[in-house]
C-alpha cells in the first residue's frame, strides 16, 4: 500500500503530464477480451487504518481484501433481506 507522501509524488507526476500529449508515453498496448460477466468497480472512502485493519484481518482469513469485503457485503445483505417485513402484493 502507498504511503501519503508516495500518493502526493505520484498525483504531482500525473499532473505534470496532464494535457501535454505524453500522458501515454512509456505505456505498452495490451489486447484484451471483454468478458461475457461484466463486473463493476467500486470505489470506497475510508480512513487509512480502517482498510490496514481489514487488509490483516482479510490475510487472516485467507483472502484478499476484495473478497473479504464482497463476502462481508453480501452477508449483512443477506442478513438485511431475512428480517424485511415481507411485501404486499401491488394490484
Amino acid at each position: 500500500m502507498m504511503n501519503r507522501e508516495e500518493m502526493r509524488r505520484l498525483a504531482a507526476e500525473v499532473d505534470a503530464l496532464k494535457d501535454t500529449g505524453q500522458e501515454l508515453d512509456g505505456l505498452t498496448r495490451v489486447d484484451v477480451k471483454i468478458a461475457q460477466n461484466l463486473k463493476a468497480v467500486v470505489v470506497l472512502e475510508m480512513p487509512h487504518a480502517l482498510l490496514a485493519d481489514i487488509s490483516v484481518a482479510a490475510r487472516e482469513a485467507g483472502e484478499n481484501v476484495n473478497d473479504f469485503m464482497q463476502r462481508a457485503a453480501i452477508a449483512r445483505m443477506k442478513d438485511l433481506k431475512s428480517h424485511r417485513k415481507p411485501r404486499k402484493a401491488s394490484a
